[in-house]
């Protein structure tokens, strides 16, 4: 009983806990897509929400065009739906800015029924284009389409490359010839890993090329030092050099 002139205290619970933004990441990976909606237009805002959420979705909201790319930034979405008509910035320049450092699936959502519109959308890097008024089944299946894709795409560069016996496994930044593995530098490490569009082919000096019809980040080089144990009359070679030796003593092609 508390004594005679006292008030009754509760047991402290200390202050509540305020959410956080999820940082991307592999040891947390995210449970569900996360979409952030970037539209000036509260109502539309209020719609997309409610019915991306019901299809499992985590939401992120913005309602200008530098909002959605601070959140973008913060948040890490797995895709962007966004209107171009945005009241600080069109949203041409939000495509071009998000296409600067993220692959980011992006679909269009816009009053501007015009082809150019369309046109000056997708060349800028959209991966969809819906007029308004819309149909929200439409929408849906749209980003369903554009997550599909994306996975595949992902999985695809998470593939290891094979070269004969020398296999590289990009997402895991790792190297092997045959089952043993060899030690990279921290430079070697941040090579990027060939494009899988088309079949690689393999010259002497450990270059894989694939053809790009844009001409352009079709032909990446490898990894041009790996520690190892080479043979004596290998030592101070670097990778290019000395692969072919190391193929002819084997009897190996050079290029298969």
């Amino acid at each position: 009983m508390a004594a005679p002139g006292s008030a009754s205290r509760s047991p402290s619970r200390g202050p509540r806990p305020t959410c956080q933004p999820r940082k991307a990441s592999p040891e947390m990976p995210a449970t569900k897509p996360r979409v952030l909606i970037i539209e000036d237009e509260k109502p539309i805002r209020a719609f997309l929400r409610a019915s991306l959420a019901g299809e499992g979705h985590e939401v992120v909201e913005a309602e200008t065009g530098r909002e959605g790319l601070a959140q973008a930034t913060m948040w890490v979405p797995d895709l962007v739906v966004l209107d171009l008509g945005l009241p600080d910035v069109d949203g041409i320049e939000v495509i071009r800015d998000l296409r600067k450092g993220s692959q980011v699936p992006i679909v269009i959502l816009s009053a501007r029924g015009q082809e150019r519109d369309k046109v000056a959308a997708l060349d800028a890097g959209a991966d969809d284009y819906l007029t308004k008024p819309f149909g929200i089944r439409e929408l849906l299946a749209r980003v369903r389409v554009a997550l599909r894709h994306a996975a595949r795409v992902a999985a695809a560069d998470a593939t290891p490359v094979a070269i004969a016996e020398f296999r590289m496994d990009f997402e895991a930044r790792r190297v092997f010839v045959g089952d043993r593995e060899l030690h990279l530098t921290p430079t070697n490490t941040s090579s990027s890993p060939p494009s899988p569009a088309t079949p690689a082919r393999c010259s002497p000096t450990v270059t894989c090329s694939r053809k790009s019809g844009a001409g352009a980040g079709g032909r990446r080089a490898l990894p041009s030092r790996v520690h190892g144990r080479p043979a004596a009359e290998d030592r101070g070679r670097s990778l290019p050099s000395a692969l072919p030796v190391y193929r002819a003593r084997r009897g190996l092609p050079l290029c298969r």
